[in-house]
């Protein structure tokens, strides 16, 4: 199991919880996108995938200025922060979670989008829920899990520039 993120530290940012299993020489990968602060709560805090997602949402910018690092990355509004601290200070009532003030729980990342752009709150789809009760099965079944390493490497991805070949999933990556 592993979180992975594809950007710099931000509490808003999204990332990817990932499962990989290894089945007669081939890799399988199931993944979920979530915000960083309900990968945290969802892995360490006890609470399910439905609930993390909903407590710490993760918000998408659409419009002029929602590029590359708008889903849940630097720009996240203020209704964003204030849902995902109403939501830190109910799962701290609730007992679900402690350190609320720790890196990983700490204030959403703040700023401001542009006139052209809106936010819209990210809901799982049905095959991402279905796969978050998958790693929840996980985490049950191994309950001591712990980190045990951080890895961090700069990464290039080069990809078709073309808008007309925006749909194209080829990627190289140095």
């Amino acid at each position: 199991m592993r979180i992975r993120s594809y950007s710099p530290f931000s509490e808003a940012q999204a990332v990817f919880v990932e499962l990989k299993k290894k089945f007669d020489g081939i890799v399988y990968k199931r993944r979920v996108k979530m915000s960083r602060r309900a990968a945290s709560a969802f892995c360490t805090g006890g609470i399910g995938f439905e609930q993390a997602c909903a407590l710490y949402p993760l918000m998408e910018g659409v419009g002029a200025g929602a590029g590359a690092g708008a889903s849940g990355g630097s720009a996240a509004n203020a209704d964003a922060g204030a849902n995902a601290d109403a939501g830190a200070n109910k799962l701290a009532a609730d007992g679900a979670i402690s350190g609320t003030g720790s890196a990983q729980c700490g204030a959403q990342a703040s700023g401001t989008a542009s006139a052209a752009e809106r936010w819209i709150q990210r809901v799982p789809s049905r095959g991402e829920v279905q796969i978050g009760h998958e790693i929840e099965a996980f985490l049950k079944r191994y309950d001591d899990l712990a980190p045990s390493m951080l890895i961090s490497c700069l990464r290039e991805a080069w990809c078709p520039i073309d808008p007309a070949d925006e749909d194209c999933v080829d990627r190289v990556t140095f």
